[in-house]
């Protein structure tokens, strides 16, 4: 604080949002100068001030570079996560496009030689010595490697991920190449079945220029009734679930709702009250 630095408290990881560790680095990677000056002022009469003392004096630099590492790469992550997690926005037609894009920085990140890492995490490699720097930067290949097999392993044995695969055909801003036959979609989208070769040509066929103007779900609304079939189906899938977020959330209304001194409320009321919730934005 006379350094005129905020005192921002530091983040908290928990254990079952993988989020919040990533934001905990972040934090570390910011501030850890300001750790390394603050934490010698303390009485060393507790031993877990002793030890990252010790930790900060011997290892500070590499601690800065591999918290610098975490925080510069795992910006997209966060980033898919944030997406996925909205509520004010369908991403099931996003959904694949968005782990495509991880994929293909994990396998990007696991053949970098050490002067193409992002630029922050590059420059702190600098201060290190040669063999100090090689280390860290093969340290980094081996989490980008293990991370994108990790999500590999997620996205092929996930039930969904060929359902996920086709929903952009469900949004008119980024569709290209439909093909015109429907039977081609019907095996991974069964309800594709209910619907008319006729109004699937029509789907085909109509300008979508102004797509990119609205959202997928208003362009669809906007034109029921010329495709009345193709339309309340597409807003369905548009609005698949594609994390738990939306489970867990529920849950926790539940027990804000249900507490000791409301419990002859009945199921419909409860059913409303979670309806009223989950439609009324901030």
């Amino acid at each position: 604080m006379q350094q005129g630095l905020s005192p921002l408290m530091p983040v908290f990881a928990v254990q079952t949002r993988w989020g919040s560790w990533i934001k905990a680095v972040q934090y570390l990677a910011k501030n850890i100068d300001v750790l390394q000056d603050f934490i010698p002022t303390l009485p060393l009469t507790s031993k877990a001030v002793r030890d990252l003392g010790v930790l900060l004096q011997e290892n500070g630099k590499l601690l800065k570079v591999q918290a610098t590492f975490i925080m510069e790469h795992s910006s997209d992550i966060l980033a898919t996560l944030t997406k996925l997690e909205e509520t004010s926005r369908p991403t099931a037609a996003t959904i694949f496009s968005q782990l495509e894009d991880l994929s293909m920085l994990f396998e990007y990140g696991s053949t970098t030689e050490v002067e193409d890492w992002r630029p922050n995490t590059a420059e702190q490699l600098k201060e290190l010595n040669e063999d100090e720097r090689y280390t860290c930067s093969e340290l980094f290949k081996e989490a980008m490697a293990e991370c994108s097999t990790k999500l590999q392993a997620v996205m092929e044995r996930h039930p969904c991920i060929e359902l996920f695969k086709a929903l952009p055909i469900f949004d008119p801003s980024k569709v290209s190449g439909l093909k015109p036959d429907i039977k081609n979609y019907v095996q991974v989208v069964p309800a594709l079945s209910n619907v008319s070769a006729e109004e699937w040509h029509r789907y085909i066929g109509m300008d979508k220029s102004d797509a990119a103007e609205v959202s997928a779900v208003e362009w669809w609304a906007a034109r029921e009734d010329r495709m009345p079939t193709l339309a309340p189906l597409a807003a369905l899938y548009l609005h698949l679930p594609t994390t738990s977020v939306d489970v867990e959330r529920l849950f926790s209304h539940y027990s804000a709702l249900l507490t000791e001194h409301r419990h002859s409320l009945t199921e419909e009321n409860v059913k409303m009250m979670l309806l009223a919730k989950f439609n009324t934005r901030d």
